[in-house]
């Protein structure tokens, strides 16, 4: 993720201190606790590798990191399969079970074996795709 903004406030100062966990086909990344924000800029990149495409969905859930454990300030769920092979996907989603927050992602399917809506087609065996 990018970034993310007007995310709930969990904390007693009326802030937040998120972080987004991703999760793809079992494999799993976090990002940085940022402190004491309801707009956090993260500007971290993850790598997924994805053996269906067509399959494949990507899970974000936002957290307000705590003393002790965490709290939920939204998750988001998408698929794969309609992103174009080497363009850069940029959307802010609106988080679900939450009362309001976005997630700005910017996702760029770099598909060894060709993928999704690829323009032409390409050889090769296994799949990566890059999140920012």
């Amino acid at each position: 993720p990018v970034e993310a903004r007007n995310l709930m406030a969990k904390d007693w100062n009326g802030k937040s201190d998120p972080f987004v966990v991703l999760e793809c086909e079992g494999t799993q990344h976090k990002t940085v606790v940022m402190k004491k924000t309801l707009d956090p800029v993260w500007q971290q990149r993850f790598i997924f590798k994805v053996s269906d495409p067509h399959m494949a969905e990507l899970y974000f859930e936002c957290r307000d990191k705590d003393f002790l454990g965490s709290d939920l300030l939204g998750t988001y769920r998408m698929t794969l399969h309609s992103l174009v092979q080497g363009e850069p996907n940029d959307q802010w989603l609106h988080l679900q079970n939450a009362k309001h927050g976005d997630l700005h992602v910017i996702i760029t399917p770099q598909f060894k074996n060709g993928g999704l809506n690829t323009p032409a087609p390409r050889t090769g065996t296994g799949s990566v795709g890059k999140l920012h």
